[in-house]
């Protein structure tokens, strides 16, 4: 359980939350409506940036005039923090709210506070999403269910060209596939591209580390137990091999994703290579719209690997459960993941898509023209399912912390691997 000045902390956060589309104000838990003043239902969704879904609730609201719909747009982890804040106050929580994929479990320790999607009709739906996907949300004796899938995450390799052409790599992606099989092959790319051109090969190290690990079916934590296993877990110990290795020869640019710094990178070019999911594809060209057709795009090395991806839940505060399991079903349907992937790029967990000739036919200019549709559904058909456990967020801050410190050679790498292990367990004591 959360320390109580957290607890309060966190409601201070909840009243300050969610700068969006509407300004969020934590309500008199005596006097929250379900009604507006003109008879339409009220629904609240809590999002972060970047999803998609607001276009898809303007359009779901247009059709339903007889609902109310409010979006609440804030931070990604501030969704999640206040969502948990919100349980712990006992009210606050939106009639919908957005959960991401390495937060899910965490929730699942708490099905009280959510409604189980199978008494709305949800099971059968089952065959329409990825069956790892669909795992995620549900309990593990599969009689809850927690949300239903949007989005997922699998990884491709995006490079730049003129920088593999500078350190006399291959630039044809169908070539640069066959050199790059293994992080082993990576790695040495990486090493030629930095003595040839002096430029990084990868954006950060956070991003190499997750990359591999990734592809992993079990990371921090025993499936069955929940155990803190990283020390010993064979995916965990390679996946750091590989960021370590990419640390001692300065193969990355030290620019963590999304920050001004790594924007600023992007425009002008100051790394080869970004291990990326489908949604990360509009932020380069956001971000470098002068450097289309210098960027391309070819599959992961190894088995493949998932960043990201996300749920739509219902906490059970929600007072129109059945109206909101509607907007959810209709926003997660195979057409309105279609039509966000061709918009945002968020790649859908509906696999009933991968063959639509939306997506097979999908090629990017801006990325040589690559066929992006093919490539990410490829991607997506290797992920295996990864549990996270209840406690993945915690192991994840402090091993991106650690991997921080390697990386700018604050730690060495055996420094920092037993600074993750080593507050890791402490900060789990506290659970």
């Amino acid at each position: 359980m959360p320390q109580f000045s957290k607890i309060c902390a966190g409601i201070v956060l909840l009243a300050l939350m969610l700068a969006g589309c509407t300004a969020y104000k934590v309500p008199d838990a005596s006097k929250i409506r379900s009604v507006s003043e003109s008879g339409q239902t009220e629904l609240t969704v809590w999002l972060w940036p970047g999803t998609g879904l607001e276009r898809l609730i303007a359009i779901y609201q247009q059709e339903n005039p007889d609902l109310k719909i409010t979006v609440q747009t804030g931070e990604f982890e501030d969704v999640h923090d206040n969502l948990r804040t919100a349980f712990a106050a006992g009210f606050g929580a939106p009639d919908i709210s957005l959960i991401e994929t390495n937060y899910i479990d965490r929730f699942k320790t708490v099905p009280s506070r959510f409604y189980n999607l199978f008494d709305y009709g949800a099971g059968g739906l089952q065959n329409v999403y990825l069956d790892w996907k669909w795992q995620q949300a549900s309990s593990v004796d599969g009689s809850f269910l927690f949300g239903l899938p949007t989005d997922i995450g699998p990884l491709a390799m995006i490079y730049r060209k003129d920088i593999f052409a500078e350190a006399g790599l291959p630039t044809d992606r169908e070539e640069v596939g066959r050199l790059i099989r293994t992080w082993d092959d990576l790695i040495e790319a990486g090493k030629r591209v930095k003595q040839r051109t002096g430029k990084a090969m990868f954006d950060n190290l956070a991003n190499v580390y997750r990359s591999v690990a990734s592809q992993a079916d079990i990371l921090y934590f025993d499936k069955n137990t929940d155990t803190f296993i990283a020390e010993r877990n064979p995916m965990v110990l390679q996946a750091w091999k590989y960021a370590a290795d990419a640390a001692a020869g300065d193969l990355t640019a030290q620019l963590p994703s999304w920050m001004p710094e790594w924007e600023t990178g992007v425009k002008k070019g100051e790394f080869a290579v970004v291990l990326a999911p489908a949604w990360m594809m509009g932020l380069i060209k956001q971000n470098a719209p002068d450097a289309a057709g210098k960027w391309d795009i070819a599959q992961l090395p190894g088995a493949g690997g998932n960043w990201g991806g996300s749920f739509l839940t219902m906490p059970r505060e929600g007072a129109h459960p059945k109206e909101a399991y509607k907007l959810i079903q209709w926003l997660t349907a195979p057409s309105r993941q279609l039509d966000v992937f061709m918009q945002n790029g968020n790649f859908p967990s509906t696999p009933s898509l991968f063959d639509d000739d939306s997506i097979v036919e999908k090629r990017d200019e801006y990325f040589s023209g690559a066929p992006v549709g093919i490539i990410y559904s490829e991607a997506a058909k290797k992920v295996k399912p990864l549990y996270e456990g209840p406690y993945a967020y915690i192991a994840t801050k402090i091993f991106n912390d650690a991997i921080w410190q390697m990386e700018h050679h604050l730690l060495s790498s055996q420094d920092a691997w037993q600074y993750a292990i080593d507050q890791t367990k402490r900060e789990l004591r506290q659970y």
